[in-house]
């Protein structure tokens, strides 16, 4: 996910379902947090307060919390941003990603999700060469809603209302 907090507004439920069901639970936030304050908003370290809260959800849904530390509105797709993100993959081993939607309205959310996909690709192709080695199969990729659905279709609901 792009920011602290868009995995929890996204797909918090779906996350604490799969742990429930026994998978291990990974949060990649690609974004620090820096920015994303209203005109009304001041003083106080921003990043530092998203990130501590990012934290504490992750530890409620028991995750495994991965900063990737772009600036926010600094995170676009390139080679760098997909290597990073295939060593996190790498480390983390996941079946299963969950990312933005490609056409979500917000710029970093799309750049995460354009990175999210080609990292899933190249995470198992040992031509791509990270510290770790390649994954046997590249994790499937689902999208997470965008806000208000907009411009999104659902395929797949996952009934999370007990989580």
């Amino acid at each position: 996910m792009a920011h602290p907090d868009d995995a929890e507004l996204l797909c918090a439920g779906t996350l604490a379902r799969a742990k429930a069901d026994g998978a291990a639970i990974g949060i990649v936030v690609m974004c620090r947090g820096d920015k994303g304050a209203g005109s009304a908003h001041s003083g106080g370290d921003l990043g530092r307060v998203r990130q501590e809260e990012a934290g504490a959800a992750a530890e409620v849904l028991g995750a495994k919390l991965f900063w990737f530390n772009a600036a926010d509105g600094e995170l676009f797709d390139s080679y760098d941003a997909r290597k990073k993100l295939m060593e996190i993959y790498r480390q983390f081993r996941p079946t299963l990603v969950i990312a933005h939607a490609a056409e979500d309205y917000h710029p970093d959310h799309r750049a995460a999700s354009g990175i999210a996909e080609a990292a899933s690709w190249f995470a198992a192709s040992r031509g791509h060469a990270t510290d770790s080695p390649a994954l046997a199969s590249p994790p499937k990729v689902w999208l997470a809603d965008t806000l208000n659905m907009i411009g999104f279709e659902p395929g797949t609901y996952i009934d999370c209302r007990e989580h």
